[in-house]
């Protein structure tokens, strides 16, 4: 499949993270100003089929995230729509600042199957957004 065949399905993972939490992300074209920048790639050169890499800024906000999803997988077998809603709200995840979880119901189970979140998801999030920027202990 194609990236704007998957493009509707990272917007409806947007819009669940979006309902879950009190921040807000846009979909947008300038990836210049972005805080959040999706790229696609065909596969990637291991068993993953996503990654997040996060910058943070001095004070312990996340400045920019960078999510890459593949669009197959590494044997080269294309991922289906169900595959990309689990692997898109995985990624948005963890491009909020999300961890992984240790329940297999979750999105951010490190192998996911989730198409929607759970509300163990939610409350995470809610919890990360309601602590202060900044590491704690």
């Amino acid at each position: 499949a194609r990236p704007r065949a998957f493009a509707p399905t990272v917007a409806w993972a947007l819009a669940r993270w979006n309902g879950a939490l009190p921040v807000q992300m846009e979909a947008g074209a300038d990836s210049n100003t972005a805080q959040i920048v999706l790229a696609w790639v065909d596969r990637m050169d291991s068993t993953r089929t996503g990654r997040t890499e996060i910058t943070w800024d001095n004070d312990g906000r996340i400045s920019r995230a960078h999510v890459t999803l593949a669009t197959h997988l590494a044997d080269g077998e294309p991922l289906g729509v169900r595959q990309m809603t689990a692997l898109a709200l995985h990624e948005l995840g963890h491009a909020l600042g999300l961890g992984h979880s240790p329940d297999s119901l979750d999105a951010l189970f490190p192998r996911t199957r989730a198409i929607e979140l759970t509300e163990r998801d939610r409350a995470t999030g809610r919890l990360l957004y309601a602590l202060p920027p900044g590491r704690f202990r």
